[in-house]
């Protein structure tokens, strides 16, 4: 009797879970949002720091996608999650994404990596959102890095601590990181897409 008991209250646990499904909102990743962030396991992109003449190489050794709830405001979203190890600092790098709503109707995608920090579905200069130091700073039609050339990149300030500049279909292509140590611009010096 014990036993059917139990049962009986996980399928009330289980059926009430699934209402709750039903109800909320799904918000998955853009198009927008991947052609700048989303890349196959094994590419990688080779960076120089402008100021000691560092080198770090990050490639990608893992990412999936994964539906996750979002309590505090009730709705389901995508979440990227990769990681990169990157030989400059000799260790596995992660990065991932959460969607944040502003409203019923308007929610963003915010991306955090090593040296890179990415928003989509805000428009430029907005500042009203959960990171408000974040900001979306400009868009350009092509922009010089080193000897190339990158079409499409947006970039994003972090407070003063960072700029982080990236191209469609590239990645990050330029991060300029202000720390207690000195500032450091790394430049993409070359990359392999997969």
């Amino acid at each position: 009797m014990k036993y059917l008991i139990f049962c009986l209250f996980v399928i009330i646990i289980i059926a009430a879970d699934c209402h709750k499904d039903k109800n909320d909102p799904y918000y998955t990743l853009t198009d927008a949002f991947k052609n700048f962030t989303i890349f196959k396991e094994g590419t990688y992109w080779i960076y120089k720091d402008s100021i000691t003449n560092n080198f770090d190489s990050l490639m990608l050794t893992t990412y999936y996608i994964e539906k996750k709830h979002a309590n505090n405001f009730n709705f389901y979203y995508d979440e990227l999650r990769q990681e990169f190890f990157s030989s400059y600092n000799n260790l596995i790098i992660i990065g991932t994404s959460q969607i944040h709503e502003v409203d019923n109707n308007n929610y963003y995608i915010f991306y955090s990596r090593l040296r890179g920090n990415f928003i989509s579905g805000i428009s430029i200069g907005t500042s009203n959102f959960y990171f408000p130091t974040l900001k979306y700073v400009a868009y350009y039609d092509s922009i010089q890095v080193l000897n190339h050339f990158y079409k499409e990149v947006k970039v994003f300030t972090l407070d003063s601590i960072e700029t982080s500049f990236w191209a469609k279909h590239i990645g990050l292509i330029k991060s300029i990181v202000n720390d207690p140590t000195g500032t450091k611009i790394w430049l993409l010096e070359r990359y392999h897409i997969n």
